[in-house]
C-alpha cells in the first residue's frame, strides 16, 4: 500500500496525465464561452491635415485645413445558435473532457496494478536468488564429498564431473537471478518515481493467494472498467462532432449592436449630446463547392466509424484480459494442489 501511494504521487507518467486532464477542462471550458455575446470596447482618434493646391486664391500659397476626430464605442455580437452548432462543439469538448478523467482514473488504477505486479515479480526472484545460494552451498558438500570419494576410488569421474557441472550451473542460475533482480528492481524503482539506483527495500514474503474469483463476473468487471466506460464517450464525442460539422454548413445567423460617441474634440466624448448607436441583424453562408461540403461532413463520418472501431478493440481487449487472468487463475489453482501434495 505504501509503495502504491508512493507511485500514485510521484509517477511522472501519471503527472502528465493530470495536465492533459486539466487542459481537457481548461479548452471545454473556452469552449462554453462560445456561446456568450462578444463585448467589444474601442477608443479612437484621428488627426488630418489637408493641402489645396491650384485653387485661385491664397495670393499664390498653399491652402490648408486641420480637422480632428475622437470616439468612443461600444460594440456586441451574439450569434443565435438555430442549427445547434455551438451547442454540439461544446458536447464535443465536455465529453472529450470526461473521457479524459475516466481515463486519468484508468491510468490510476494501472499504475497500482503496476506496482503490486513489480513488487511480486522482485518478491519472487529475491525468494529464487536464496534458494539458489543454498542449492550452491549444497552443491559445494556434494561435490567435496565425491572428490573425496574418488580420491579412495570409491566413485568414478563421470560422477565427478557431473558434481562439478552442477555447482557451475548453480552459480550460473544465482547470477542470471542477480541479474532479473536489478532489473525489476530498477524498473519498479522508476514506476514509483525514484532514481533507478537499486536500493529497495527486502520484501517481508508474498501474500497468501486469494480464493476462486466466483463463475460470471467477466462482464461484472467490464462494467467497471473505466478505459471502457471512457471510449464509449469518445464515440457520443465524436458523434457530436459530425453534428458541429453538418451544422456548419448552413446558415449563421448574429445580432449585433453598437453605441458610443463622437466628437472633434476629446473632451466631448463623455457629453451625451454626442451620443450615436445601431443595432442590427447579419446572415452569414461560407460559400462552398458541393464537393468540398461533402468531404467536411465525411471527414468527420470516418473519425466517428474510427472511435467506433476503437471502442470495439478496447472491448475485446478488455474479454481477452478477463479470461486470460480467469483461466491463469484455474491453472495456478491446481498447481499450487500438486506442490503441496508433494510437499
Amino acid at each position: 500500500t505504501v509503495l502504491v501511494k508512493e507511485a500514485l504521487k510521484h509517477n511522472t507518467d501519471l503527472k502528465v496525465s493530470a495536465k492533459r486532464l486539466e487542459l481537457a477542462y481548461a479548452q471545454a471550458k473556452i469552449t462554453g464561452y462560445s456561446s456568450r455575446p462578444q463585448l467589444d470596447v474601442s477608443v479612437g482618434g484621428d488627426k488630418k491635415k489637408s493641402n489645396f493646391i491650384g485653387l485661385p486664391f491664397g495670393a499664390g500659397e498653399v491652402m490648408s485645413s486641420r480637422a480632428e476626430s475622437y470616439s468612443l464605442n461600444f460594440g456586441t455580437s451574439w450569434e443565435l445558435d438555430l442549427w445547434g452548432r455551438i451547442k454540439s462543439g461544446q458536447n464535443n469538448a465536455q465529453l472529450s473532457a470526461s473521457a479524459n478523467r475516466l481515463e486519468h482514473l484508468a491510468a490510476r488504477q494501472s499504475l497500482a496494478a503496476q506496482v503490486v505486479k513489480g513488487w511480486l515479480a522482485l518478491c519472487e526472484v529475491r525468494t529464487q536468488k536464496s534458494l539458489a545460494k543454498e542449492r550452491i552451498v549444497l552443491s559445494e558438500t556434494a561435490l567435496k564429498q565425491i572428490e573425496l570419494r574418488y580420491g579412495l576410488g570409491r566413485t568414478s569421474a563421470l560422477d565427478l564431473r557431473l558434481a562439478k557441472s552442477n555447482l557451475h550451473d548453480a552459480r550460473a542460475r544465482l547470477r542470471r537471478l542477480m541479474v532479473s533482480e536489478t532489473q525489476f528492481e530498477r524498473g519498479l524503482e522508476i514506476i514509483l518515481g525514484r532514481y533507478p539506483s537499486g536500493q529497495l527495500e527486502e520484501a517481508k514474503g508474498l501474500p497468501s493467494p486469494s480464493n476462486n474469483v466466483p463463475a460470471g463476473i467477466p462482464a461484472q468487471l467490464l462494467a467497471r472498467r473505466l478505459d471502457i466506460a471512457a471510449s464509449v464517450l469518445r464515440v457520443r464525442a465524436a458523434d457530436a462532432l459530425v453534428a458541429e460539422g453538418k451544422a456548419g454548413l448552413l446558415p449563421r445567423v448574429s445580432l449585433t449592436g453598437s453605441s458610443g460617441t463622437s466628437s472633434n474634440e476629446l473632451k466631448s466624448l463623455i457629453n451625451g449630446d454626442f451620443l450615436t448607436w445601431s443595432f442590427g441583424g447579419s446572415l452569414a453562408q461560407t460559400i462552398l463547392l458541393r464537393d468540398e461540403r461533402n468531404v467536411r461532413v465525411h471527414e468527420r463520418e470516418l473519425m466517428t466509424e474510427e472511435a467506433v472501431l476503437n471502442h470495439r478493440s478496447v472491448v475485446m481487449t478488455a474479454f481477452e484480459e478477463v479470461e486470460r487472468a480467469l483461466s491463469k487463475n484455474v491453472h495456478l489453482s491446481e498447481y499450487r494442489k500438486q506442490l503441496n501434495t508433494v510437499a
